[in-house]
């Protein structure tokens, strides 16, 4: 008899640790909605990035469609055939949360360019391994990249890409 008093008592002693438990998750779940851990950016290019973005607009018309900050992943694959699964997932986590300034597209969505607009961030060692990374990404792939200098006359650089745009447009009519 004895022994069923003493797993009574640890039942009820474990459930009351389990209600203690969880309701010490659900306090520190109220305290952690108090704290705001994130905010809404004001806008999703910095200064020069978005001058350009106008510019390109402006010029391009409706020519191609423009994505800012898109994602590599979004437009480049990894190949699944050939590559061990362990490998395939390292490739992977190379471009993913990697992302382009603007990927120009023409009107049926293929990637037609890639463009970077190189500010301070891009001169650290760190940021020149990436680009390096990058070109020589969109070189295998096939997808031409230009890299636009904070400073230099936007529209001259819009101009430049555009007339690309229909040299390559017109070689491949």
């Amino acid at each position: 008899m004895e022994i069923f008093i003493i797993i009574a008592f640890m039942l009820l002693l474990a459930f009351i640790i389990i209600i203690i438990a969880k309701g010490n998750k659900h306090v520190k779940r109220e305290e952690e909605k108090k704290q705001i851990l994130f905010y809404l950016r004001n806008d999703v290019m910095n200064k020069s990035e978005r001058i350009f973005f106008d510019i390109l607009k402006r010029e391009l018309d409706d020519a191609y469609h423009i994505f800012p900050k898109i994602r590599v992943e979004d437009f480049v694959g990894v190949k699944k055939t050939g590559v061990p699964k362990n490998k395939f997932f390292g490739l992977r986590g190379r471009i993913k949360s990697r992302h382009v300034d603007f990927l120009l597209c023409n009107k049926s969505m293929r990637p037609v360019m890639a463009i970077e607009i190189d500010g301070l961030s891009h001169k650290s060692e760190k940021a020149i391994e990436r680009d390096n990374f990058i070109n020589i990404l969109y070189e295998d792939i096939k997808l031409p990249i230009r890299h636009i200098r904070v400073g230099s006359k936007f529209i001259d650089e819009v101009e430049s890409i555009k007339q690309e745009l229909l040299t390559d447009y017109n070689l491949r009519a």
